[in-house]
């Protein structure tokens, strides 16, 4: 078997300024190379040809894709956190712990323990956007990277698209 690897790949992209999230063609990085290049041998003997020189993938490539979680909107990311502290918070209530009504998730303090965390400014203003749309509620005000959130019903209902 054989794999042709053009060394190119579609990737999401987010326009902050914009907000819009982009499908952009970008140069694979050298770890992309080598997993492409894998599949060639994977059920048999195989080859890979790359349709770019090797001095130009030493010298020009990244080692490592960044990681989605920097390059595109963290809308989605922070609604799947807030869902998942809300049943957490629901399985100790009926577990018999008391409640604490105006606790919530601070998106951002949970955000920063991940091995590469997406900036501030770009969480800062996932969390803005989502409060502008209703999806979010500010459980404890504080500065921005203090503030915890909650769910509100159309938040619930959008983190479960």
């Amino acid at each position: 078997s054989y794999v042709i690897d053009s060394c190119r790949v579609k990737e999401s992209r987010y326009q902050s300024s914009s907000r819009i999230k982009e499908l952009v063609t970008v140069w694979t990085s050298h770890a992309a190379m080598k997993q492409r290049a894998g599949r060639a041998g994977r059920t048999s003997k195989g080859t890979c040809y790359r349709l770019c020189s090797e001095e130009f993938a030493n010298n020009k490539l990244l080692p490592q894709t960044a990681p989605e979680m920097i390059r595109t909107p963290l809308d989605e990311l922070i609604l799947q956190i807030c869902l998942l502290y809300e049943q957490r918070r629901d399985e100790a209530i009926e577990a018999g712990a008391e409640e604490k009504r105006n606790t919530g998730v601070n998106p951002l303090k949970f955000l920063s323990m991940t091995p590469t965390p997406p900036k501030e400014q770009s969480l800062v203003q996932s969390c803005m956007h989502l409060l502008e749309v209703g999806a979010l509620s500010v459980a404890e005000a504080g500065v921005h990277s203090d503030r915890k959130y909650r769910l509100t019903p159309l938040g619930y209902h959008c983190s479960k698209l």
